[in-house]
């Protein structure tokens, strides 16, 4: 932040290696010690369906000298192990109670 320019923008990415949506699914699979097979499900795509999804941060590192610390599969097993030690965050989201909130929260009265 105070060697950027005023005006200027700057993409923030963790990604060092390209790698599709399907391999990053199947490092998540590895990381909970799953077989792909029985955890992946392939369904039709949608129109304008992403195959995969980066940001070009060679901006940030030529001007600003930045890099992501440490690489994706660090950081995709340190978010997993979240999500495990945190299940009472994502659980209600997942179980549908969520939407009564909503529902009362953002209904037309």
């Amino acid at each position: 932040m105070k060697k950027g320019k005023i005006g200027e923008t700057y993409c923030v990415g963790g990604m060092t290696d390209d790698i599709s949506n399907l391999e990053v699914v199947k490092k998540i699979c590895r990381i909970l010690k799953k077989q792909p097979k029985d955890w992946i499900e392939f369904v039709k795509d949608r129109p304008g369906h992403d195959r995969r999804y980066t940001v070009n941060w060679q901006k940030i590192k030529r001007e600003l000298g930045w890099r992501p610390k440490y690489g994706f599969d660090v950081w995709l097993k340190k978010t997993i192990d979240w999500y495990v030690q945190n299940k009472n965050w994502w659980q209600p989201i997942k179980s549908g109670k969520f939407k009564k909130y909503y529902q009362k929260q953002y209904s037309k009265r």
